[in-house]
């Protein structure tokens, strides 16, 4: 992605490793961070396979990340990063819902799963959850809340599009 997230975190005091399977993503990243005068600890890495040691990270933050992934690399995400997490290490994932708007547009090419067809995400896959799939899929971990994150996408309005309602789930887990 674009960094958000590491900048916000290194302005706050902590060491941020970010990763991208997309050099393109690491460039926005890089460039992002180089304007904010930031470092940019950055590896080019797969989520279902990181170049991480067992138990390396304190903290993982995902946002809107693994719903672009078929159920199998699905589950391979997130065996990686129950893998990377310290022993009480944290997540902090956001996933879409199944009450999100564009749940059931598109291609369904697996249970709640489309390529969208319309949009700035046009061929992309979104995978959706409801409650009882999303505590199915986080089952190796300890679940320490779960909420719903309704409102508007401010992602959107600063790429400067249109505004656009999301419903998605904001998830605490431990290992």
């Amino acid at each position: 992605g674009a960094g958000r997230h590491m900048a916000y975190l290194q302005a706050e005091g902590f060491r941020v490793i970010g990763s991208d399977a997309a050099p393109n993503g690491l460039a926005v990243c890089r460039r992002q961070l180089a304007e904010a005068g930031l470092p940019a600890d950055l590896v080019r890495a797969d989520m279902t396979a990181c170049p991480f040691a067992d138990g390396a990270f304190d903290a993982a933050v995902s946002t809107n990340v693994l719903n672009h992934n078929p159920r199998a690399r699905l589950q391979q995400a997130l065996d990686e990063l129950h893998r990377v997490l310290r022993p009480g290490g944290e997540a902090y994932l956001t996933v879409l819902s199944t009450d999100d708007w564009r749940c059931g547009s598109g291609e369904e090419v697996e249970p709640n799963s489309f390529l969208l067809a319309e949009g700035p995400e046009t061929g992309i896959l979104h995978h959706f959850f409801d409650e009882t799939d999303l505590r199915e899929w986080v089952r190796a971990f300890r679940v320490l809340d779960v909420r719903r994150d309704r409102g508007w996408s401010t992602s959107s309005v600063r790429a400067g599009d249109n505004p656009v309602e999301k419903d998605a789930w904001a998830v605490r887990l431990a290992r």
